[in-house]
């Protein structure tokens, strides 16, 4: 399809349902994973809700976290066949180099495989995205004066990079599909200010809608904010789509009515892709809407969070209370101002005498009972935290 062929206005329309269809299989699924994520960051309703709770997704992914991803890798660049051929050797000393210049120089590919990790782990799918940058580089920024080549001309002054970009699990989509070898289409979603989008787009951006509005913004006229100011911290959402059947890249922006941008494949990869296959949780051969590993072992962890609020309510009731005879105002003053070495006074010395002294006056709740079921608990709990690691 060349760029003669290409409806903007059919494109968009045609975008738009696919990205809805891709949205509807992974509703479910994300509807899921925000209960996760709340979950394993102990969100409550507010203070109200008291009920203990012992958190063991956090405990599980604070364990496996660093043993998925502990440290930041080493490039490594080898021949396929190790034969004598000095061109090659050569050619993988500097790919190895480049590649570990850029990892060690710049922290978003470690940040990016950080985050790609805990995506998994919680909602069941992590995603990285991989781009090509040129910059024009300026003199100020040349240490050495550059060296003309053999035809006497000077060398162009620019920079290239792979910047690695996290994409967060709500803004990944592709087409709906039963494994990934069958996805024909990937896409990313983008926030985008009117002025970035207006220098990566042209002015036709000045159309857009700026349908993203960050969380209290609202808030901010009450604290004097004027409403450009308010307008400035609004954002585009910008579909960066890629197409493998027609080897193309798209950029459409939701509520708007024409397609961005398109163009021919930019990279040349040999999978066109620009993104590896998602880090996926547990997965069937009819759908690649994954299954995330808490919703494996959820009743364990109910089970265990109840058993936490009745060794709660247990030890709360593990305490000394009793009644004693209202009639003798002395064992109340024994037991509350924690007197010691003193004598207390009893009136009626006679007839304390005849109900049996201390004894016959004061009567405490039996804690071997309390005590009993709290130790249950506690091995119960135990036992189900065996169950979840089995699991």
């Amino acid at each position: 399809m060349t760029e003669d062929e290409i409806n903007p206005v059919d494109e968009h329309r045609r975008w738009t349902q696919e990205l809805k269809l891709a949205q509807d299989e992974d509703k479910k699924w994300q509807k899921r994973g925000d209960k996760i994520v709340k979950r394993y960051r102990d969100e409550r309703q507010g203070w109200s809700d008291s009920g203990k709770r012992y958190n063991i997704l956090w405990a599980n992914i604070q364990t496996m976290l660093p043993a998925l991803y502990g440290r930041t890798p080493r490039a490594q660049v080898e021949r396929r066949w190790k034969d004598k051929d000095p061109v090659g050797r050569t050619a993988s000393v500097i790919l190895e180099r480049a590649l570990q210049y850029e990892i060690d120089h710049y922290g978003d590919f470690d940040n990016t495989n950080k985050h790609a990790v805990l995506d998994r782990l919680l909602p069941g799918r992590g995603t990285a995205w991989v781009r090509f940058e040129t910059k024009e580089v300026a003199e100020a920024e040349v240490i050495e004066e550059p060296v003309e080549d053999v035809m006497g001309e000077q060398p162009d002054m620019t920079y290239e990079c792979t910047p690695t970009d996290y994409v967060f699990w709500k803004d990944f989509r592709c087409s709906p599909a039963r494994t990934w070898d069958e996805v024909v289409w990937v896409a990313r979603r983008i926030y985008m200010s009117r002025a970035d989008g207006v220098k990566r787009f042209g002015e036709d951006f000045k159309e857009v809608p700026l349908a993203h509005e960050p969380i209290g913004l609202d808030d901010l006229s009450k604290t004097g904010a004027s409403q450009a100011e308010q307008e400035s911290l609004k954002k585009a959402i910008v579909w960066e789509i890629w197409s493998k059947n027609d080897k193309r890249v798209y950029w459409i922006a939701e509520g708007h009515t024409k397609m961005l941008d398109s163009k021919e494949d930019p990279y040349g990869l040999d999978n066109f892709w620009p993104c590896p296959k998602p880090l996926f949780a547990t997965q069937t051969t009819d759908t690649l809407v994954p299954v995330p590993d808490y919703a494996l072992y959820q009743d364990q962890a109910e089970e265990i969070d109840m058993l936490t609020q009745r060794i709660g309510m247990l030890t709360e009731a593990l305490k000394v209370v009793g009644v004693y005879d209202a009639s003798q105002p002395a064992i109340a003053r024994m037991l509350n101002e924690g007197v010691n070495n003193t004598l207390i006074g009893v009136d009626s010395w006679a007839a304390f005498g005849e109900k049996g002294g201390l004894k016959g006056t004061v009567d405490f709740l039996p804690l071997d009972q309390v005590v009993n079921a709290l130790t249950h608990c506690y091995t119960a709990r135990e036992q189900a935290k065996q169950v979840v690691y089995e699991v």
